[in-house]
């Protein structure tokens, strides 16, 4: 059955919410974030974009920014999560575009030594704090391709997780990462992620 005249087809965004979509999709370069925004599948922004001759590279970066990516990552000084953090992208993301240019992902023994932690810390878990730490790794936390150990929580914990990174006895770099995230209509755009090196 056709749609009455002068009503739109269902799922049918409006062209001032296109509009919006397109203008953030310029700025951000992720389909995923937008998607997530708005609350609308990444095709539909794919699509949106590329009605408006907005270029879509792979991953959602230019060929530029991939560039300037891998030379932060290939320069030694900086870490997968800590590189991503930059470009405003996933660590995952980083590795692809390595992997996909023949680059070879760095071991954590390459890091420098300052920023290891307290390797053993959860060797026996003896103290209450050690079993809070854990649960909270456990919901909250993940490993990288370059066994990176990542907590990665929202802005409003930044002190969660400084109080974590200073229980592990580490010197390593807390990172701040803008995300576009849409909770009940609300942004929802800090993320806080501590990450440090296992040696297992």
């Amino acid at each position: 059955m056709a749609p009455r005249k002068g009503t739109r087809p269902p799922n049918k965004l409006s062209p001032q919410i296109e509009q919006k979509v397109a203008k953030l999709y310029a700025i951000e370069r992720s389909s995923r974030r937008v998607a997530k925004h708005f609350g609308i599948a990444k095709g539909t922004v794919i699509r949106i974009a590329k009605e408006r001759r907005i270029a879509v590279p792979p991953w959602g970066l230019s060929k530029r920014i991939i560039r300037r990516m891998l030379n932060a990552y290939l320069g030694g000084e900086k870490s997968g999560p800590e590189v991503a953090a930059e470009f405003h992208t996933t660590p995952t993301t980083v590795y692809s575009h390595l992997n996909k240019s023949g680059q070879s992902i760095r071991n954590i023994s390459d890091y420098d030594q300052e920023e290891n932690c307290n390797h053993n810390y959860f060797d026996q878990i003896d103290r209450p704090e050690k079993a809070y730490w854990l649960g909270m790794l456990l919901a909250d936390g993940c490993i990288s391709m370059e066994n990176e150990v990542i907590l990665s929580l929202h802005l409003r914990d930044i002190k969660t997780v400084r109080t974590f990174k200073s229980a592990l006895g580490s010197k390593a770099r807390i990172t701040i990462q803008k995300q576009l995230k849409s909770f009940r209509g609300r942004p929802d755009i800090g993320q806080v992620q501590f990450s440090w090196g296992s040696d297992t």
